[in-house]
């Protein structure tokens, strides 16, 4: 009966230990529920579960010291736990003070006494060592043979759901790394798309306006904000202004101008570094007043310099992340790659404009040698028809010359205002229509002028009726 009665209390208490295991796999609670039911079914006073470490050359267990937890190690063959690792055997004492390989310093360091002892070892389901639990000072006397069989059981459970345990986490730690490795690659994908995008709107901007227009409401779009700006230096009037935003204030911001260095913008600009507050009311850069110009109070600020090869050439900012979350580092290196595009943008549409006005510059001097050559033509006939004028009786054809000295006047008009379009960027090709016969009634008069007292003879046929359309001043 005892030995039946011995296995009932045998089962009863692996039957407690199974179901305690099964309620956790953490293995910092699954280890604190093991010592206290140990403690419990064993009827100890104390209980130490020891696990072997990787290397296989140390025991480690955790104990509380004040508020947190104190880690402890051993090596193999030290003390009692030691002992019990490196043989593989199970111990059972009666009197730890008479045993050698107690290591009384221990008790004489925290003030307790030890007197019995059981220490068996902790192996798998493959047989492979795992640790050691030892228990101490059994209530009403010392460890028995059935303590031993009893503990040794439960051991060999705790191993598997310790194993089982480290599994778990192995797998949650796996799971981590590949949310992270994915995590990483979305990112990633995300950064390669806002580039291609970023590409993309380059390629088909007709301007430098609707370039940055794009890609701002694109980024916007991606990094998930409510509003954003670019914002560009004017050195010579010493300001910054906004030069294209997005955002239900996005017309009334375009007006408004800050001294530089001042505002948050005016910060990144001035140091050349990126700006993240998600607090900025209580940010000493932050500028109030913008806000109240445009009644529109920002939750949070992402602003990023625009860095041109002689400097800064202004800043992107980003306004009130969606969803009331924070700009985080992914949103920064985000928006720096795309502020490096926009300040390559900006080279390229500044250069662009030198070239152009250099061009414009040569072609006025081009202009106005060729306009003084030009001259030359309208003002020989004006001086042939003044000199017709004063020598003509009849007031008709008198008439008719100051008609003639009208048109070339008018001719001259025309020639200097072309070139002052020019000179401006302008353009002032104004087509209509012409009657060919009334044009070359006139272009003879001119020949016929222009060809007086050489040996050439000029004959026309103006009778062809016919229209065509062009800019009759510039023939």
């Amino acid at each position: 009966m005892d030995q039946l009665e011995r296995e009932r209390q045998k089962n009863r208490s692996i039957l407690l230990i199974t179901r305690a295991v099964g309620s956790t796999l953490a293995l910092d609670d699954l280890l604190d529920l093991l010592v206290s039911k140990f403690t419990e079914l064993m009827e100890a006073d104390r209980t130490t579960l020891y696990l072997l470490d990787e290397s296989g050359d140390e025991l480690w267990t955790k104990v509380l010291e004040g508020e947190g937890m104190k880690e402890i190690r051993l090596c193999l063959g030290q003390g009692i736990a030691g002992w019990v690792a490196q043989t593989g055997e199970a111990v059972r004492i009666e009197d730890a003070y008479t045993d050698p390989r107690f290591n009384q310093d221990v008790d004489l360091d925290s003030g307790y006494r030890t007197r019995s002892i059981l220490c068996v070892p902790m192996r798998n389901h493959l047989g492979r060592m795992t640790g050691v639990v030892q228990v101490l000072n059994k209530e009403g006397g010392p460890f028995t043979s059935d303590d031993e069989e009893v503990l040794t059981a439960l051991a060999s459970h705790a191993s598997v759901a310790i194993d089982n345990s480290r599994l778990y986490l192995a797998q949650v730690e796996q799971n981590r790394r590949l949310m992270v490795t994915q995590e990483k690659l979305e990112r990633r994908a995300r950064e390669l798309d806002l580039l291609l995008e970023v590409e993309k709107q380059i390629s088909q901007a007709d301007s430098l306006e609707e370039l940055l227009d794009r890609l701002l409401e694109r980024t916007t779009e991606i990094i998930g904000a409510e509003a954003s700006s670019v914002v560009l230096c004017d050195q010579e009037r010493q300001q910054i202004y906004f030069s294209n935003a997005t955002g239900q204030v996005r017309e009334k911001i375009k007006t408004i101008s800050v001294p530089l260095g001042q505002g948050i913008c005016g910060w990144v600009i001035a140091h050349g570094q990126a700006a993240c507050t998600n607090d900025p009311l209580n940010d000493s850069r932050y500028r109030q007043e913008i806000a109240e110009q445009l009644d529109f109070v920002p939750s949070n600020i992402l602003c990023v310099p625009l860095l041109g090869l002689d400097g800064t050439l202004g800043a992107v900012e980003l306004l009130n992340k969606v969803g009331g979350r924070d700009f985080d580092r992914q949103d920064r290196t985000l928006l720096t790659l795309v502020a490096s595009r926009i300040a390559h943008a900006i080279h390229l549409d500044r250069d662009k404009r030198d070239r152009e006005v250099q061009s414009r510059l040569a072609s006025i001097g081009q202009a106005l040698s060729s306009l003084v050559h030009d001259l030359r033509t309208p003002l020989t006939i004006i001086s042939g028809y003044a000199q017709l004028i004063t020598e003509a009786d009849d007031k008709v054809q008198r008439t008719e010359f100051a008609e003639s000295i009208v048109k070339q006047t008018a001719v001259l008009t025309a020639m200097t205002q072309e070139v002052l379009a020019f000179a401006r960027g302008e353009s002032r090709v104004l087509i209509r229509k012409v009657y060919l016969n009334r044009f070359l009634k006139d272009m003879e008069e001119h020949l016929r002028h222009l060809l007086t007292g050489r040996e050439i003879i000029l004959e026309v046929d103006a009778r062809y009726t016919a229209e065509a359309y062009f800019d009759e001043p510039k023939m």
